[in-house]
């Protein structure tokens, strides 16, 4: 508060004037950076050092992803689609404001990871006694593969992880058994659809011969 009073001596008068001088709010947020899967909701906390009466708006530049828009409140929790094969990146600039007075904007970075698709190269018709040897890849790049497995008349189907399933599957009997993997890739925490893999398992003939051995006369049919 600052008191002016005139030089002049006849007459004077102090006269006060209050000068209000308001906080600039510092933006906070929780967390400070994140990592999601396509298609999650982003869900990033919005605070201020200042007061709770702090109100936050922020602009959005997307790379490799969607979903992500300007806005404004206390919490970023939007819908983020990443757009290729590759982690795209969101980065919003959030600035705080309290009774008309903009703090400095702080950048937030959502990187946003693609589901990966699954790829099998199968044998899908083998021998009873063979290796299944299906081949695993993704369109992703990192992508991890895990298995469950489901066999009918078949047996040496179990679960597992790799690249390849190279397992050896014996059919029960005389008829033709299955075995069914699901197959789940992952790539950077992220799962990806499961796809199916059937291999068909057909048995080995045993071949009898009824006589072994014979004789016969010359001219005889066998």
């Amino acid at each position: 508060t600052y008191t002016f009073t005139p030089n002049s001596t006849e007459c004077a008068v102090s006269v006060p004037m209050t000068v209000v001088v308001k906080m600039v709010p510092v933006a906070i947020a929780t967390p400070s950076s994140q990592t999601i899967c396509s298609g999650e909701y982003s869900s990033i906390v919005l605070k201020s050092t200042v007061s709770n009466a702090t109100t936050f708006n922020w602009t959005v530049v997307s790379t490799g992803a969607t979903g992500a828009t300007p806005g404004s409140g206390n919490i970023i929790s939007q819908i983020l689609t990443a757009t290729g094969t590759a982690v795209g990146n969101v980065k919003y600039s959030v600035t705080p404001t309290l009774n008309g007075c903009s703090g400095i904007p702080i950048t937030v970075n959502i990187s946003v990871s693609p589901l990966p698709t699954a790829t099998a190269t199968p044998r899908v018709t083998i021998c009873s006694g063979s290796s299944t040897a299906i081949g695993l890849t993704s369109d992703v790049a990192g992508s991890t593969f895990s298995w469950n497995a489901v066999q009918t008349n078949v047996t040496g189907a179990t679960a597992g992880s790799g690249d390849t399933i190279a397992q050896t599957l014996t059919t029960v009997g005389t008829k033709s058994g299955e075995a069914v993997y699901s197959v789940i890739p992952t790539a950077n925490g992220c799962p990806g659809l499961p796809i199916l893999v059937t291999v068909t398992v057909h048995p080995i003939p045993v071949l009898s011969v009824n006589p072994l051995t014979s004789s016969l006369c010359s001219g005889s049919t066998t």
